[in-house]
Order: structure tokens, then sequence, then C-alpha cells
């Protein structure tokens, strides 16, 4: 039974009884003595992950930052950890979106009179280009290199035996590149890719 101002919605014929002089014994709902009101009918929101965003977000909730902390990565598990995360986000696509509804209704009611209004709105976001040329350590690659070499000469790593296996042409030498360019650096950049 309704008995504000969402009649106007939910049994409109109920305003016919509203703001009316009417047998007490007849009203048990006090309808007669309803002379107005406001009323919120709905009020929401709701949230989609489309395509693998969800999965990503889930990678990035669950990534231990501190693994690649200065001083952390001379461990090979983690340098195989920032790797995976760095490929994860290289597979983010524009199909990977979140989509927010929201929607509200309200209604205003004078006597056998109501009006209501009832809105809905939707907005949808998702990465176009995601940056991962910018996309880096807080700290100076010299240092990544350092703790690099000293990986290497801890685990007995011999770069001159290993065969590129992971690593195209081109993302090999802009590894080079980002050490700055050196030879010294394939060992450093080998390693990366045993």
């Amino acid at each position: 039974m309704v008995d504000d101002a969402s009649a106007g919605i939910v049994n409109p014929a109920a305003l016919g009884f509203m703001g009316r002089e009417t047998d007490s014994a007849a009203d048990n709902n006090g309808l007669g003595e309803q002379r107005g009101g406001w009323s919120v009918l709905e009020l929401g929101a709701a949230g989609t992950l489309t395509g693998d965003l969800g999965d990503y977000l889930q990678v990035l909730a669950n990534a231990d930052f501190s693994k690649f902390d200065s001083g952390n990565l001379q461990k090979p598990e983690n340098i195989n950890k920032l790797i995976a995360l760095a490929g994860t986000l290289g597979t983010i696509s524009d199909n990977d979106t979140i989509v927010v509804n929201a929607d509200a209704g309200s209604m205003f009611q004078v006597g056998h009179f109501a009006v209501g209004v009832r809105t809905f709105g939707q907005i949808g976001g998702w990465i176009n280009d995601l940056d991962l040329l910018h996309l880096g350590l807080g700290y100076a690659t010299d240092q990544v290199a350092g703790e690099l070499r000293q990986a290497i000469s801890d685990e007995g790593f011999d770069p001159n035996t290993h065969t590129v296996k992971y690593l195209d042409g081109d993302g090999y030498q802009q590894l080079i590149d980002a050490f700055g360019g050196s030879s010294t650096n394939n060992d450093v950049v080998n390693y990366i890719d045993h």
C-alpha cells in the first residue's frame, strides 16, 4: 500500500484519495490527510568492467611494488615479476573499459497531483594509449644496471653464452639505449632476457 508521493509511479489511483475529506473508518492509511509530500524513489549507481580490465586491476592490486625497490632487483625472481607486470600492462587495449551507470528518481505531490522526475546517466572510460615507454621505476637506470650486474655476479650468470629468446631486436636495442647505450649494458640486457 502506498501512502506518500511515490503513489504517482507506484499506484497513481491512490492520488485520488490524498488531500480529501473521507470517513476515518474508510481511510485506514490516512490518505485523506496526505496534503503534500516529497519522496526519493530510487538512487543508485553501478559499474561494469569490460574486456580484461578487471584482471589487470587485480594484477596491479596483487603486485608487491616493494620487490622493485632499490636493492631488491638483485633477486632474479623480482626481475621476473617486474617483467611479467610490464608484459601484462602491455596487453591492455581499448576493449578494456569501465562503464558507470547512475539513476535517480523523485516525486513531489500536492493534493491529488504528483510530478515526478527520473533520470539516468552513463559514463564510460577506457585506456586509449598506454604509454609504456615512459612507465618506469623511480630511480636512475645506472643504479638498476648496477644492481643487475651484482645479480649477474651473485648468480654466476654468463651473459656471453646466453642466446636471446624473449626480446626482439628492437626491444633488445631499446633496453640497451635505456641503460645508457653502452655495450657494457649488453650483459644486463642478456640477464633480463634470461
